[in-house]
């Protein structure tokens, strides 16, 4: 039998609140109950691909937001490779 996980140890300090979403979809309450308002289409967007994002707010080239995420990306980073 393992012992239970204090409540206040439960997440990880590098936890995004967008994962803790996506693991417990009930968060939202929590957020709702403290003020804390996300409409849909911002959990949607945080959570699609450039492409997928592209397409839903009817960008004209749909690669263009894929490239200047990655440049803006190559500058922040030094230019070292992100993954999921």
């Amino acid at each position: 039998m393992s012992a239970e996980v204090p409540a206040d140890r439960l997440l990880a300090d590098d936890l995004t609140v967008g994962e803790v979403v996506a693991r417990w979809p009930g968060a939202l309450a929590v957020l709702e109950g403290l003020g804390i308002h996300l409409d849909p289409f911002t959990l949607i967007a945080v959570r699609a691909t450039p492409e997928q994002l592209a397409e839903y707010s009817a960008l004209r080239d749909p690669g263009e937001l894929r490239r200047a995420l990655a440049a803006f990306a190559a500058a922040a980073s030094g230019g070292n490779r992100l993954s999921a």
